[in-house]
């Protein structure tokens, strides 16, 4: 194994394994419930499975990789099995993928056994060695506090509330009481001037394993993710405040890179950051 930041071609690396790294930190906090609740998780060539939670939930999963080739007949088999999957009765769950790396005999058979589409999103990525692009000094950073192991029992329900508000979904509660105990977890949260805890973002620091020309790579990978503003707040700021703070705290942890998956309306507020788009991601669940 060898370290992304020793490598010559780091740029060859990262873009050759792009929309994988930007999914993987999803995997991995899916994977970090699953631990914590003893339940089981598996991986194989073509796809991650999650059993975290026995309610459909954000971080109970799967994520498909890899699956180019998957075609024909072998596509149609597989898309019976993520679905059989999907709707075990104890353990709902989503599927993601990135059309980057599925094949379109694939998509479409995924659509035949009865997988819907939910939500689309964009995989992105940004070097945080780079300076950033636009930057300014946002009047919002001093309201940031990154909450820790004495206040965060005191704060998550909030931190909950505010991303339930924004996506207008709820149930990730659990999820983040395990994130929590997690040192390898970052809650911020931005309170605004009449003292309302208004957004959220959440930064999920770990390691990222890849190959490229038959060399396996460690990468040190900060997912964001849970970037929530409550609506009667939005349009102040506080998104790109809480971006420039992670970023600079991921220059200070010498992280690799960053990632996240941008919704339509994130990804302008991304992209003016500096974060590049890498792949194209579709979320489904059955029925």
């Amino acid at each position: 194994m060898e370290y992304l930041s020793k490598a010559t071609n780091k740029s060859e690396i990262i873009s050759a394994n792009a929309s994988y790294l930007a999914l993987d930190s999803l995997t991995d906090l899916s994977r970090k419930c699953s631990r914590a609740l003893g339940r089981d998780y598996g991986e194989n060539a073509h796809y991650t499975c999650n059993r975290s939670f026995d309610y459909q939930n954000w971080y109970s999963r799967i994520n498909i990789k890899d699956a180019n080739a998957v075609k024909g007949g072998e596509a149609a088999k597989l898309a019976g099995e993520l679905k059989a999957l999907c709707t075990e009765t104890d353990s709902p769950k989503f599927l993601t993928l990135s059309i980057e790396d599925v094949s379109e005999d694939l998509e479409i058979k995924l659509t035949d056994v009865g997988f819907k589409l939910l939500k689309e999103q964009k995989g992105m990525l940004y070097n945080p060695s780079d300076s950033m692009k636009n930057s300014s000094a946002n009047a919002y950073h001093a309201q940031i506090e990154l909450l820790n192991a004495e206040n965060i029992e005191k704060n998550i329900e909030q931190f909950a509330y505010i991303g339930e508000r924004a996506f207008g979904n709820g149930g990730k509660l659990e999820a983040f009481k395990i994130f929590a105990k997690d040192d390898n977890c970052k809650f911020y949260m931005i309170t605004a001037e009449d003292g309302v805890p208004a957004a959220t973002a959440l930064l999920n620091v770990f390691e990222s394993v890849v190959e490229y020309d038959g060399v396996k790579y460690s990468i040190k990978n900060g997912g964001i993710h849970e970037v929530a503003t409550l609506p009667e707040y939005r349009n102040r700021g506080y998104a790109t405040a809480l971006i420039e703070r992670i970023i600079s705290d991921a220059e200070e942890m010498q992280l690799d890179i960053l990632s996240l998956q941008a919704s339509v309306f994130g990804e302008p507020v991304y992209k003016r950051i500096g974060f590049d788009i890498v792949s194209h991601i579709k979320n489904y669940s059955v029925g």
